[in-house]
């Protein structure tokens, strides 16, 4: 697990090291091994739909609100990003090559499945977009925002897909959604990206590689 923290909580990616992240029991170590009360996690489908999880009863016409009071790990459905503004949870995406955005504010963390599909609907600015609007319905603050960009395929080359929007993040045939990605969270204070490409690398899970149901995960929590 590589950890990167910040004054208001952590970012984090697993490895094959920390096991298939798609095995509740390897998640449930990953909760207790952080030190946090609870994890949770989706069922992605490559969307742009993101849930907000919390513990009291708020309805906003924007957003679908979960209300969460337990402990251990929580499933919030279908959809590809989860906003809480609950305190020791950990919130995760899984992974065999889409990135992870993770974004953390005084009183937000969120979390969203970023891959072609997500970033082509620039699920990351929808992302950061809502927690904007939830801080300041709910606290009425605007200020300071981190992110962090989880690992995922750089060398990602794509055929047959109308790209002509995205023609600047376009290289050699090569989707850059990192790019498309930080530039959508260009109003944050400071964006963190891990490194690795999953593709390349070995000790991370990739399906373009090996075609594994197997997953990794980006994790934000405080």
């Amino acid at each position: 697990m590589d950890l990167k923290f910040n004054k208001f909580g952590l970012f984090g990616v697993s490895d094959k090291n920390d096991g298939d992240m798609k095995d509740i029991k390897n998640l449930s170590n990953l909760r207790k091994n952080l030190g946090l009360n609870s994890i949770i996690f989706m069922k992605q489908i490559h969307s742009d739909k993101i849930k907000f999880v919390t513990n009291k009863d708020i309805k906003l016409d924007s957003l679908e609100v979960l209300k969460f009071k337990g402990e251990g790990e929580f499933c919030v459905g279908e959809c590809d990003g989860v906003i809480t503004n609950l305190n020791s949870v950990g919130l995760v995406a899984f992974s065999a090559d889409c990135p992870s955005v993770m974004i953390m504010s005084k009183f937000l963390i969120g979390i969203a499945h970023s891959g072609r599909v997500g970033t082509m609907k620039h699920i990351s600015k929808k992302l950061l977009n809502l927690m904007k609007y939830l801080n300041k319905t709910l606290y009425g603050y605007d200020e300071e925002y981190f992110a962090s960009i989880g690992v995922g395929i750089k060398c990602y080359e794509v055929n047959g897909i109308d790209m002509s929007e995205f023609k600047e993040f376009m290289h050699n045939n090569k989707f850059d959604m990192n790019g498309v990605i930080r530039d959508d969270l260009k109003s944050v204070d400071e964006i963190l990206e891990f490194s690795p490409c999953s593709y390349c690398d070995k000790n991370y899970y990739s399906y373009r590689r090996d075609k594994t149901d197997k997953r990794f995960v980006g994790v934000v929590g405080r």
